[in-house]
């Protein structure tokens, strides 16, 4: 598998997790996020304390992509999925890179996965 823009955290996650980088949507949903994507909102991501990773060595963050450690832990988390956050957080953090979710008509615990 090679992804277009992959930071070395993320290229050391796949040697172990090769499917977690496979990026596969049906049925309206997506069961991996794409990697090695630019955010859709690096500003907002960076004030929610998402980490972006610099591929293209440029003093441009805008450019800066999504990699594994953008919402997972390595290896240790109290967050099922090894993930930043609790489901109940999800909307928020996932709201830093698609403010769609913060619709407030949606119910509460509405995810990402639920919209797409």
């Amino acid at each position: 598998m090679e992804l277009p823009e992959a930071d070395d955290s993320t290229l050391l996650c796949l040697t172990c997790h090769p499917d977690q980088g496979r990026f596969q949507s049906g049925g309206g949903r997506y069961s991996r996020h794409p990697l090695g994507i630019a955010s859709r909102d690096a500003a907002r991501a960076r004030a929610a304390r998402l980490p972006l990773f610099d591929v293209r060595g440029t003093d441009d963050p805008s450019d800066d992509v999504i990699g594994c450690l953008t919402c997972h832990f390595a290896h240790a988390s109290p967050q099922e999925n090894l993930l930043r956050w609790s489901r109940g957080e999800s909307r928020e953090a996932c709201g830093a890179c698609h403010p769609e979710i913060y619709d407030p008509a949606l119910p509460s615990g509405t995810t990402v996965a639920d919209l797409l």
